[in-house]
C-alpha cells in the first residue's frame, strides 16, 4: 500500500513538471520556421523551409541547414554565397568574377511586404520564425525576387 502511495505521489509531481516544462523540455520547445527562396539564372525559384528551436538563428546558420550545396566565403562585409544550387563560383577566391558580373544577391524579408536587399552578410544577418531569406543570380540592382507569403 505504501509503495502504490508513493508511485502516485510520483506520477503527480512528474506531471507536473511536465505542464511546467521541466521534465523533458525539449517537448515545449515551439518549433520555429524560416524559409529559403533561390531565383536561378533562368528565373526558376526554388524554395526550402528549415525548422529550428533558437529564437534565432543567422541567415548562414539558416542556409547551410537547409542542405543547398553551396561556397560562402568572408568579405569585408561579412559573409558571402558564392555557388548555391549549380550557380556560381565553386572557389571562393572567384565570388565575383563572373564575366557578366553576376553573383548571388541576398534579399531579406519579414512582416514587410517587400523584399529588402540586404546591407550585411550572411553571418550578420538574424532569421526569426517566419522570415524568408533570398538569393537571386544576377548583376546588381538587375535581380528581384517576387512578392511571396511564407
Amino acid at each position: 500500500m505504501m509503495e502504490r502511495r508513493k508511485v502516485k505521489t510520483m506520477m503527480k509531481q512528474l506531471k507536473w513538471l511536465m505542464l511546467m516544462g521541466l521534465a523533458f523540455p525539449q517537448m515545449v520547445l515551439a518549433t520555429n520556421l524560416a524559409g529559403i527562396v533561390i531565383q536561378n539564372s533562368t528565373g526558376e525559384l526554388i524554395t526550402r523551409s528549415v525548422e529550428f528551436e533558437e529564437a534565432e538563428l543567422t541567415a548562414e546558420e539558416l542556409l547551410v541547414r537547409s542542405g543547398f550545396k553551396m561556397t560562402i566565403a568572408e568579405f569585408s562585409f561579412g559573409k558571402s554565397v558564392c555557388f548555391l544550387h549549380d550557380e556560381g563560383a565553386l572557389d571562393p577566391s572567384q565570388c565575383f568574377d563572373h564575366p557578366q558580373q553576376w553573383f548571388w544577391n541576398f534579399f531579406q524579408k519579414s512582416s514587410t511586404p517587400d523584399w529588402v536587399a540586404a546591407s550585411t552578410g550572411i553571418s550578420s544577418a538574424t532569421v526569426v520564425h517566419g522570415d524568408l531569406i533570398g538569393f537571386a543570380f544576377g548583376a546588381f540592382d538587375t535581380v528581384q525576387l517576387p512578392p511571396m507569403t511564407f
